[in-house]
Formats: C-alpha cells, structure tokens, sequence
C-alpha cells in the first residue's frame, strides 16, 4: 500500500524541523560561556563575561618558571567578589571555576599541598546568579580528615638503665608539631571594607575579601605551633579603603573563641593632632 503525502504536511514538517533546529541552538548559545584567551609569548590572559557583556572572571598566567595564576572574580556589576594567586610555588595549588548559565561564578575551589606537608587546604566558595555570596565549604585536612596528633606533656626523668652490651639509643629530635587555624577579619567600622592579606609563610601569597560593616570573614587556613598562632605573626593586613577624615585604621589581634579560630579585627581610631 503507497501513502501519499500533500505538500501542505510536508511543509509543515520541515517547519517544525526548522523550529527544533533554532530551539537547540538557542538552549546551546544560552549554555556556552563566552570567554577569550590572549597569548603573549608563555604568558596568557583568559576572560570570561556575563550574558551583559561585563567581565565575570579573568585569569592571568603571571610566570612561566615556575608556573603561576592570578585569578579575579566580578559580579555583573563589575564589583570585584575574589582574587586569588595560585600554581607551583612551595608545592602545588589550583582554582576550579564552574559557572551559572548567565555567565556568573558558581562555585570556586581553591586547593593547596605545600612541599613535603601532610596537610591539604581544600575550600569551596559558592555564589547566587546575582553574584551574592552563598556559602562556603572547608575540606581542609587537619580539621576533617587528618588524625589528632597527642604530644606527652611530661616526660620520665628517670634514665633507661643499658646493660654494657647494649648500644644507647640515639635521640632523634622531631620537627615542632604545627595546627591548622582559621583566620578571620572582623569589620568593626560603619562601612564596608576591602581587604588583602599577604601570607608571609608563603612568601607573599595574598587573598583578597570583601568585608562589610560589622561583619567577619574567613580569609583562609594556616598552620602554626600551638603555643604562637597570633596571625599578626603570619599575615600582613593591608586595607584598600580610605578612613574618614580626622581617623585612621587600628589593626589589632583580638584573641581566639576557641582553638582553632584566630580574629583580627578592623576598627577606627580618631588622629589626635
């Protein structure tokens, strides 16, 4: 048995065809990130916009030997949200960005496995498709994966008694045990503030936060021997940010609320003149 097809229903099938064809393209140009990459030499500047047209993430290969990145994240409104150095210095550390449809950041992880170090730094930072911030989720090791290491407070002072036979064991000295501690800036002015903590372990390593008044923020994870966790020690606090007049910034460390959390708080002090 032949069927017969009019013109008219095969016109309309090839429509629908067309109406399909132009619905997946528009789902596959809505889901592609528009990003572009510019070479100099070893060097390379990769950018990344909102479906505005404004800059959503840039990143800077900044050094060829060793390798290492510089890495910005916006808003859609061209407010900087993250800045992070990252590659092979000291060990080894990288960024992961995955992104929402329109162009803005989703989730940013930020790992780290210094030189010869048992410890990972392993922080996921998550964004809304405005660009506000979310949460974040610390799988450092050290605090969720690491065994608590127990040092002997005393010792015997009594000495092993050796027979003349035996050899006396050598005294082996071990290297001095280090923590991890959270580092956090509170914010005690009336406006926001932005913030960059230069890493001095890490030879200058910096992070960059966005605080607002009133507010606290963790700025990262470090490591120190327990009796000297005073971040004071370990970061130099820079702020980006004008005081009002007749005052400047007072930087001062403001103790621990437990063992594992270390503030620096921000506030005003008035110039006397």
């Amino acid at each position: 048995m032949k069927i017969h097809y009019s013109y008219k229903s095969v016109r309309s099938f090839k429509k629908f065809l067309l109406l399909i064809a132009v619905l997946t393209m528009q789902l596959s140009l809505k889901a592609q990130l528009n990003c572009k990459t510019i070479l100099n030499g070893e060097l390379s500047t990769t950018s990344c916009f909102h479906a505005n047209g404004k800059l959503s993430t840039i990143t800077k290969k900044i050094s060829s030997s060793p390798h290492w990145y510089l890495v910005k994240i916006y808003n859609s409104l061209g407010q900087e949200l993250y800045s992070r150095e990252y590659g092979q210095k000291w060990g080894s550390s990288g960024v992961t960005l995955k992104y929402h449809d329109n162009g803005q950041v989703k989730s940013v992880q930020y790992t780290m496995q210094p030189d010869g170090g048992i410890q990972r730094t392993d922080v996921t930072t998550f964004y809304t498709e405005n660009g506000a911030f979310e949460r974040e989720e610390d799988r450092s090791w050290g605090r969720n994966g690491m065994p608590e290491i127990t040092v002997p407070v005393e010792w015997s002072l009594k000495s092993p008694v050796v027979s003349p036979t035996e050899k006396t064991p050598a005294i082996v000295e071990c290297a001095p045990v280090q923590m991890p501690f959270d580092f956090y800036i509170i914010n005690h002015t009336s406006n926001p503030l932005k913030i960059t903590a230069f890493n001095q372990q890490s030879y200058g390593q910096r992070v960059s936060r966005n605080v607002y008044a009133g507010d606290s923020v963790l700025i990262e994870t470090y490591y120190a021997k327990p009796e000297s966790p005073n971040p004071i020690n370990f970061y130099k606090v820079e702020i980006k940010n004008k005081p009002k007049r007749g005052y400047s910034f007072q930087i001062k460390e403001t103790g621990a609320t437990n063992e594992s959390k270390q503030y620096i708080s921000v506030s005003l002090k008035r110039v006397r003149k």
